[in-house]
């Protein structure tokens, strides 16, 4: 379940109205799939902090990146044993 918080609200706006319905839906299976990996993997995370990070887009530095796969590569590292396992 995507995080019922207002600033999990706010950032599902903002890419609403923002990116392409087909990103805003990469988004959020991004944080569906993370999410569900990092559960059956025993991570502990933030929810609402990886669902921001699943919609964030690079900043303008990092653009020559393809979007999708850096989102992938966040999400990876978000759920990485030396960083999920916040306490």
């Amino acid at each position: 379940m995507v995080p019922d918080s207002k600033l999990a609200r706010e950032a599902a706006e903002l890419v609403r109205d923002t990116e392409s319905p087909l990103l805003f839906n990469h988004s959020t299976r991004v944080y569906y799939f993370s999410s569900l990996a990092g559960k059956r993997r025993g991570l502990k995370f933030d929810p609402e902090l990886l669902y921001i990070g699943a919609n964030w887009s690079p900043p303008p530095e990092r653009q020559h990146l393809c979007e999708l796969e850096y989102r992938k590569a966040f999400a990876v590292r978000f759920l990485s044993p030396s960083t999920a396992n916040l306490g």
